[in-house]
């Protein structure tokens, strides 16, 4: 009588007892479901026999491929990558895939990193000095250099700014990335009305430091004079001749252009009452006490 170790009788046990199995079986053995299995058949991946009752049956070898679908999938190939390696197989097709796919994956992980960058700017930007400050009241605060994308010139009216804005994305090709948790900043003539409540728009701007391309502009930090306001309607006239009674009061000397940040707005909120607008200019440095 043969003798076998204890080993290999435990082994010879956990052995498949069959060497066919149907599509329940195969599902519920790798927790997959049965349409899945059906797909991997239309496209060629699997190719189960047919008994003569027309059931499938998939042997040790089908058994096989499936563990290399499951693999290669949860390395995020697709199906088309998958059919090619499988029909393909060779070390230099395997490692000329994976190289591939890495690239793939390289690329995602910049794309996610701009994304989580773009995030914090959000929440950054929802937390702004800006939101700090007392609503119509001037006041002087220091603000950072801030990467601007030059939009369009003007004169342009308030409406038209998201088109061109689209317009800009259309034509450079731009990387809408770039431009999500953006301010809207817009050049102001505060000597030039369009109504009793709006200055003109000579020039639009987008402003976003987690853009990841070369700034079009930069506004040069600095100590700047600012008041901010709420609601939906534009009213950089009104903060402009605050600003400019304020600076001729505390005889302050502005070295740069008006511009109004559009910080909240339908973007962020419905509510008119969280709208919120900065109108502000850089101050001659020597000039500030």
């Amino acid at each position: 009588m043969l003798y076998f170790p204890k080993i290999i009788q435990q082994e010879m046990t956990n052995m498949p007892a069959k060497e066919r199995f149907t599509i329940q079986e195969v599902a519920k053995l790798n927790n997959i479901s049965i349409d899945s299995l059906r797909y991997y058949e239309r496209i060629g991946l699997l190719t189960p026999s047919r008994g003569n009752n027309r059931y499938r049956y998939y042997s040790l070898d089908d058994l096989v491929l499936l563990n290399i679908i499951k693999e290669f999938r949860s390395l995020n190939f697709s199906f088309p990558q998958i059919k090619e390696m499988l029909d393909n197989r060779t070390l230099a097709n395997t490692q000329s895939l994976l190289i591939e796919e890495l690239s793939l994956v390289e690329e995602e992980i910049a794309r996610l990193r701009q994304i989580k960058k773009t995030l914090h700017q959000r929440i950054n930007n929802l937390n702004s000095v800006f939101c700090q400050l007392p609503t119509g009241t001037p006041s002087i605060i220091s603000l950072p250099d801030m990467k601007c994308l030059h939009i369009t010139k003007g004169p342009i009216q308030i409406d038209e700014i998201d088109y061109y804005i689209s317009q800009y994305t259309e034509q450079t090709g731009l990387d809408i990335s770039n431009i999500i948790g953006r301010y809207d900043v817009y050049q102001l003539n505060p000597h030039i009305h369009i109504n009793d409540t709006e200055c003109v728009i000579e020039d639009v701007l987008v402003t976003n430091n987690a853009m990841k391309i070369k700034p079009d502009v930069i506004l040069e930090h600095g100590q700047y004079l600012c008041v901010t306001y709420n609601g939906t309607q534009y009213l950089s006239g009104i903060q402009t001749n605050l600003l400019l009674e304020y600076i001729q009061e505390k005889h302050l000397i502005p070295s740069g252009n008006f511009y109004e940040f559009r910080i909240f707005d339908f973007y962020d909120t419905t509510e008119p009452d969280e709208y919120l607008s900065a109108v502000c200019v850089r101050l001659q440095q020597d000039s500030v006490s």
